[in-house]
């Protein structure tokens, strides 16, 4: 009898952490909200939302995928307590940020 109820309790423990992974959006957290390409690599603006207890923020990336599925990522800019910005590609290596011109490298990182 005691095996049956620990076989119940650890069905349905199992059932709701599986429940909660397949309705879970990755994206939640750090949502894609701007993406700029340019040849060698795009500029993403995430809104990041950590929980009930923090504010809005922005994260601006450089980001180059390298082979499929591994980034090359580069932070270009970071503010909190902000909902949205505003991002204009200005040439082939250079994006305006809020009001800021930033200049890309062509391979993030490398000269």
């Amino acid at each position: 009898m005691v095996s049956i109820i620990l076989i119940v309790i650890s069905t349905t423990i199992a059932a709701i952490i599986l429940f909660a992974t397949i309705t879970l959006n990755v994206n939640e957290a750090f949502m894609p909200i701007h993406n700029i390409r340019f040849e060698s690599s795009s500029v993403i603006v995430y809104r990041s939302n950590y929980g009930a207890t923090t504010d809005y923020g922005i994260v601006v990336r450089q980001e180059k995928e390298i082979i499929k599925g591994v980034l090359l990522v580069k932070n270009l800019l970071r503010k909190d307590h902000v909902y949205d910005i505003s991002v204009k590609k200005l040439g082939d290596n250079a994006v305006e940020l809020m009001g800021k011109k930033i200049y890309l490298k062509r391979n993030v990182y490398f000269p």
